[in-house]
């Protein structure tokens, strides 16, 4: 849409804009999950962040972008239900 309506040179800022942003964001939450892992468990930090990762990658091609949207739903539930779990209690 940005390409059409303003030109070509806009629709390429923004499309490697995304693309930056997408693979920060991603590099943040992997590093971050990672990191929470190898000190939990006291593993090197490279050998967590490959599990993760090599895991997160199977799970998306052996069950497709399906897969992932149930699980993001079951997320949201979760997240939703957590503070009426604490305020029950």
């Amino acid at each position: 849409y940005l390409r059409m309506r303003y030109g070509n040179k806009v629709g390429l800022a923004a499309c490697a804009i995304y693309l930056f942003l997408s693979q920060t964001i991603g590099a943040v939450a992997l590093f971050s999950a990672s990191l929470a892992t190898a000190t939990v468990f006291n593993v090197p930090l490279i050998w967590t962040t490959m599990g993760i990762g090599l895991a997160g990658t199977v799970y998306t091609a052996l069950g497709g972008l399906r897969g992932v949207v149930w699980t993001d739903c079951v997320q949201a539930v979760l997240i939703l239900m957590a503070p009426v779990t604490v305020i029950a209690k």
